[in-house]
């Protein structure tokens, strides 16, 4: 995910207290999450998106 100043978007994860963030390559880089959710259900990769924005995708089990 490309942000607004430019930077890519380090993803961020928890285990047990630890903090760590990790630079993710790829070939395509989004800025909308809307068109990243899209991109990973029609099997271009993982994204990274909120909760609110993939639940009803999660709630039905969309894959595709």
């Amino acid at each position: 995910m490309r942000l607004p100043s430019g930077k890519l978007y380090h993803w961020e994860f928890e285990k047990r207290g630890e903090e760590i963030a990790l630079d993710v390559t790829g070939a395509l880089t989004l800025g909308s999450a809307e068109l990243r959710v899209e991109a990973a259900l029609a099997g271009l990769g993982l994204a990274s998106a909120l909760g609110s924005i993939v639940a009803d995708h999660l709630a039905t089990g969309r894959r595709n």
